[in-house]
């Protein structure tokens, strides 16, 4: 099992790197001709904030994207997520980080033209390194965890116009890769602007 798990890991990295490379060819390509490139480029991102009673957690996740059509999108992202849940034996701190890339089809102002917004729909491709440091609890030490997650978010949102390039947006995702047996899975709710 322990075999099984070093040779999955070792594949997503490798994975992640072809992403990258990519990404890098990308948008070397892009600024070679950068005067039409830059009316295609999007930059943007969100940042969240979530409080419960005995957890909080704050994350950040800006993002650069290209536009190849009207309606066809895509990019790349990075993320980070501070989590922290207090009163939990033990009391613990999740510290995330990695990056993704999406893919995004927008139907556009055509779909109902007296409402001013954009529908649109998104997967996303996320890895992330998730590292778990226990505080100590009574006479009882709890090693600290380090974890690779895969996550693939298919969702949908709309864009809301606020002037020029500028736009706000609001999205409803589920990841794919954790639905059914007995994982609890729950929408990721997202906002954030594009410029």
């Amino acid at each position: 099992m322990i075999t099984f798990i070093a040779y999955f890991k070792d594949i997503m990295k490798r994975v992640i790197h072809i992403l990258s490379l990519i990404a890098c060819f990308t948008l070397t390509g892009l600024t070679v001709n950068a005067q039409k490139a830059s009316d295609k480029i999007f930059y943007g991102g969100g940042i969240g904030l979530s409080f419960q009673s005995n957890y909080w957690m704050f994350n950040v996740s800006p993002l650069v994207g290209y536009r190849f059509t009207p309606s066809f999108s895509g990019g790349v992202s990075a993320m980070y997520a501070y989590e922290n849940y207090k009163k939990r034996n033990p009391d613990f701190t999740i510290n995330s980080y990695g990056g993704g890339a999406f893919l995004r089809y927008d139907l556009g102002p055509a779909v109902m033209k007296d409402l001013p917004f954009s529908i649109f729909f998104q997967t996303d491709y996320e890895g992330r390194q998730e590292n778990i440091k226990y505080k100590k609890f009574g006479n009882i030490e709890y090693p600290d965890e380090s974890n690779f997650e895969n996550r693939l978010f298919l969702g949908a949102g709309y864009y809301q116009p606020l002037g020029g390039r500028v736009r706000a947006f609001f999205m409803v995702s589920v990841d794919l890769l954790h639905l059914g047996g007995d994982n609890d899975v729950k929408p990721l709710i997202r906002a954030g602007i594009e410029f």
